[in-house]
């Protein structure tokens, strides 16, 4: 009896969410999460500012091993 009374909610969560899946017009969550973040790249993208060069003429190109790019 534990086990179903804890569940219970859990359970009708479920169901409900199979029938509404099934009878009405859901949005795919996982594409419209997507097209928002191609957006907001795309944005990003378009206003971002231009990189600036160090004085000394290094720039890091892979700053997960610690590697420089020699520029003259």
């Amino acid at each position: 009896m534990g086990i179903i009374r804890s569940s219970f909610s859990f359970m009708m969560g479920t169901l409900c969410g199979v029938y509404i899946a099934q009878n009405y017009n859901v949005p795919n969550i996982k594409k419209l999460a997507n097209t928002g973040l191609l957006m907001a790249k795309h944005i990003e993208e378009t206003y971002r500012k231009p990189k600036k060069r160090d004085s000394v003429g290094l720039v890091p190109f892979d700053l997960t091993c610690g590697a420089f790019l020699w520029l003259t």
